[in-house]
């Protein structure tokens, strides 16, 4: 939960807004992230997968050997 709430920290001072917040935390202590957060996040995460998959085979990038 410390974890979390350092994450809820730096979010308001990112956004200078005091209230904001990137979780909540109910009465037994779940974590609860708002529907649209998690969806950015899943988006955020989709984007970082693709621009990491391996190129077509092939085709130069990163994963490709070099000739000596």
């Amino acid at each position: 939960m410390e974890c979390l709430e350092a994450i809820n920290t730096a979010f308001a001072r990112i956004r200078r807004d005091p209230a904001a917040r990137f979780c909540g935390f109910d009465n037994q202590g779940h974590c609860r992230i708002a529907p649209e957060t998690q969806r950015s996040v899943a988006d955020l995460w989709q984007q970082i997968l693709a621009s990491h998959q391996a190129p077509e085979a092939g085709a130069p990038g990163r994963n490709s050997a070099s000739a000596a």
